[in-house]
C-alpha cells in the first residue's frame, strides 16, 4: 500500500492489492473509498485505487 499527502492537496490516495485483505479493511476503517482500479505493467490484475478527499472543516471519504 502506498499513500500521499501533501500540504495544499485536498486528497489522500492509495494502491493496493486486491489479496492484501488486511489493507482492504484498513482503508475502510479509514473511510477511504474505493474510486476504481489501475492496472500497473507486469502485473497480471489491476490494484485497487482508493481515495480520501479533504472537505473544508477537515477529512471526509471520497465520493
Amino acid at each position: 500500500m502506498i499513500g500521499t499527502v501533501s500540504e495544499g492537496f485536498g486528497q489522500i490516495a492509495a494502491i493496493v492489492d486486491p489479496n492484501n485483505h488486511r489493507s482492504l479493511r484498513l482503508l475502510d476503517r479509514l473511510g477511504m473509498t474505493h474510486t476504481g482500479d489501475l492496472m500497473l505493467p507486469g502485473y497480471s490484475y489491476p490494484d485497487r485505487v482508493y481515495v480520501l478527499l479533504k472537505a473544508a472543516d477537515g477529512i471526509a471519504g471520497g465520493s
